[in-house]
């Protein structure tokens, strides 16, 4: 599947309100009724996995990326995420 939309999920590895993303997800497609979405996230706890868990149920496309720390080290942990192809930003 190659959806409309990528979102890119950042967030704290303390996130714990699935409800919260399920409701925002939603809203998207009450709002694009006529798109399709995936997410892109870093495979980390929290935040990550509770967005991966619902676009899952909602049947969105999702493409995990976990962080290469040995390439890129603690403090750029974003990047393996941003230099995904299908990011715009």
């Amino acid at each position: 599947m190659n959806p409309d939309h990528w979102l890119l999920i950042t967030g704290s590895r303390e996130w714990n309100d699935r409800k919260n993303i399920h409701h925002a997800f939603q809203q998207l497609q009450r709002r694009f009724p006529h798109s399709t979405f995936g997410v892109c996230h870093g495979v980390a706890r929290g935040a990550d996995t509770l967005a991966d868990g619902v676009a899952r149920e909602l049947g969105w496309a999702v493409d995990p990326v976990p962080a290469d720390w040995d390439r890129y080290g603690k403090s750029d942990r974003k990047s393996t995420r941003l230099n995904s192809s299908h990011i715009t930003i």
